[in-house]
């Protein structure tokens, strides 16, 4: 991960969302990042629909202060949906059904937009949006929008 030149985050003052956070790999190398640059960490919100992966992620990179869990799906619309699971910690896990590998099973999630969630914690700006939601992804911008 390269340096961060955004202005906002050298000022400390930045919003992240990792959406499809999955077991934390991109957080963790974004803490481990920043870390070693000195930076105190902005807000991250981390999103991440499946409760067995959500416990794994959050066991992985817990104890930050400026992390925010979220056990939900950003979308386009808010309310209950269905995840297709091919695994309980698998990053091809999917709010669309014969995605890659076979589902094996399915839960019920919860689904919020970006601008639900910034209007009902004050969030200004998302600096940053990194997606990862296994073709979902349109969802999660249509949902950040105004």
């Amino acid at each position: 991960m390269r340096h961060p030149s955004c202005p906002a985050i050298r000022r400390r003052q930045a919003c992240l969302f990792d959406v499809g956070a999955n077991v934390g790999d991109w957080s963790s190398a974004l803490l481990a990042n920043c870390r070693s640059r000195q930076y105190q960490l902005f807000e991250l919100h981390v999103f991440e629909p499946v409760p067995s992966t959500a416990s794994v992620q959050r066991a992985r990179v817990d104890g930050h202060e400026c992390i925010h869990y979220e056990v939900s799906a950003l979308s386009s619309a808010e309310g209950p949906d269905v995840m297709y699971l091919t695994g309980e910690t698998a990053g091809t896990n999917s709010l669309h059904s014969g995605g890659e590998g076979s589902s094996s099973s399915s839960i019920p999630i919860n689904k919020v937009t970006a601008s639900q969630c910034c209007s009902s914690k004050g969030i200004n700006t998302i600096h940053l949006l990194k997606s990862d939601t296994e073709g979902h992804d349109m969802e999660v911008m249509i949902g950040a929008l105004p």
